[in-house]
């Protein structure tokens, strides 16, 4: 039995970027660069993609990969994306093929492949997306991290991560071999393509309290390699990638940070809720909204293995797909389920027949986390100093000023609250520094200055000396003096030989 780790904080993401307008079905408008300057990579990238309906603003999030590209005529949706250390490119969706219309930012499924809210449809054209990028530092402590390799042909990865409970998050990335980063994905939109030349990509990923599982897309054939780890192309702007490094990553949340948890129970038979209403409005830069599903325990070969939702769908009625799709916005959550078959569905291409699954029922598990600010330490105060703070996160800063008649001894007078939430540099000092003043003058006073060189410590430690009680100190200290007793009598008993032989003849001529 394992211990829960403990948890920690996950703070608000050192990155959130302004709004940007987004169009689908133009190709000069399909690549959107969005610059970070971190100068490292994000462990976590939320894509969210704005859309209004009514009035109202909803939020789906962007796809790590895409499933399908133009070379279907099926209505579609999703903004692909992929980032390094430095910005996250976006793709929208430009139908190359001239299949007007039948692609957008975001796609609920209305053709009849989902059953949901028909409040939002699309697919929508015009929105706007924005990116949210955490760093390490931002994350909670780490508890699971491994790495392993797949491409289109190892395909099925099965992995322990030896905790023996759920982590609160779990994330997966692919390092590709340009140097960029792709996210896992929990649905299957598209199991079998028709044809080689459509494109079938990504690392789909689910976990329970013991071990994760990763399927990667095989190739359509022999002739046509259409599957692999990453792809948007064909009406997308950001390539195609047989394989990568899959990197594995866990935390554990501060408790206190849920501030909202509910699930349900879908399917094709049953009644369910559509829309889960908050209980109070969560600002959408503050909080994250986490929307997965998990499969029943007694669905073998996955029972009890969690999946995240998607924020749209690329499904279509030629092949089969699962997973819940879903939109939010600050009052609510929105989700659709597939209208007739399966809500988890593993197989064909996925994994080349490794762990298939069908289950026609899943728990929807939603959850709210608040997100607050990392914040540095309150400043240390300094001795003989004062000092001034404009704030306690990320980029604000200390000064130091040494009273008068004090100096700078050491240290940073000059301090900046960084991104792992600890000041730059170290604590300064200040020494005294006697001065006077003359007129408009400031000398230093050497007579102040001057040091008596018998109040020095170290003369008043050479008038005594310490006793020492250690063994070998006596020992050291008795063969000395034998040795000089022993000089001594070498020296002066031939002496005492000479006076004792003419003290005993005097003695013997007085006695005559």
């Amino acid at each position: 039995m394992s211990i829960l780790q403990e948890a920690s904080v996950l703070f608000k993401p050192s990155f959130i970027s302004d709004w940007y307008s987004a169009t689908a079905l133009n190709v000069n408008l399909s690549l959107l660069i969005i610059d970070h300057n971190l100068g490292e990579y994000p462990v976590k990238v939320d894509v969210q993609v704005k859309i209004n309906e009514g009035g109202k603003d909803y939020i789906f999030s962007g796809l790590g990969s895409s499933q399908r590209d133009d070379d279907f005529p099926d209505r579609f949706g999703g903004v692909i994306y992929k980032y390094n250390d430095q910005h996250t490119q976006l793709s929208f969706p430009y139908d190359r093929n001239h299949f007007y219309g039948s692609s957008g930012l975001a796609f609920t499924g209305s053709d009849g492949l989902y059953h949901g809210s028909t409040y939002l449809l699309g697919p929508y054209v015009n929105g706007y997306v924005r990116t949210r990028v955490w760093l390490a530092s931002d994350m909670p402590n780490i508890v699971v991290n491994t790495s392993l390799y797949m491409d289109n042909i190892k395909n099925y990865q099965e992995i322990s991560h030896g905790l023996g409970y759920y982590p609160d998050l779990l994330h997966v990335q692919t390092l590709l071999s340009n140097g960029y980063m792709s996210d896992g994905i929990g649905v299957v939109f598209i199991s079998e393509t028709d044809y080689g030349y459509n494109t079938l990509t990504g690392v789909l990923f689910g976990y329970d309290d013991t071990k994760v599982r990763l399927w990667v897309p095989s190739n359509f054939s022999i002739y046509y390699k259409a599957g692999g780890v990453f792809a948007a192309k064909d009406g997308y702007k950001l390539g195609y990638y047989l394989e990568g490094v899959v990197n594995i990553l866990a935390w554990n949340i501060e408790c206190s940070q849920q501030v909202f948890h509910k699930t349900i129970t879908v399917g094709d038979s049953l009644i369910h809720d559509d829309v889960i209403q908050f209980p109070c409005p969560y600002d959408l830069s503050n909080y994250l909204i986490s929307v997965q599903f998990k499969t029943p325990e007694i669905d073998i070969p996955n029972g009890g293995m969690l999946f995240n939702a998607a924020g749209t769908t690329q499904a279509n009625n030629g092949s089969k797909y699962g997973g819940i799709i879903y939109a939010y916005n600050e009052n609510e959550v929105m989700i659709w389920r597939p209208a007739y078959g399966p809500v988890v569905y593993i197989g064909d291409r996925w994994g080349s027949g490794g762990s298939n699954q069908t289950s026609y029922t899943a728990d929807v598990i939603f959850r709210v986390y608040h997100l607050p600010v990392a914040e540095c330490s309150y400043p240390e105060t300094v001795g003989n100093a004062t000092f001034h703070v404009t704030g306690v996160i990320y980029g604000d800063n200390i000064t130091y000023t040494c009273n008068s008649g004090y100096t700078h001894g050491g240290g940073d007078l000059f301090r900046t609250c960084g991104r792992s939430r600890q000041w730059s540099g170290i604590i300064p000092s200040c020494i005294y520094y006697p001065v006077y003043k003359n007129g408009n003058s400031t000398y230093l006073d050497i007579e102040q200055m001057r040091i008596n060189k018998k109040e020095t410590s170290s003369y008043m430690r050479s008038l005594y000396s310490a006793k020492d009680n250690r063994y070998s100190s006596f020992v050291i200290g008795l063969s000395g003096v034998s040795i000089l007793v022993a000089v001594l009598c070498l020296l002066i008993l031939p002496d005492l030989i000479t006076v004792f032989k003419h003290m005993c003849y005097f003695e013997t001529i007085d006695q005559s």
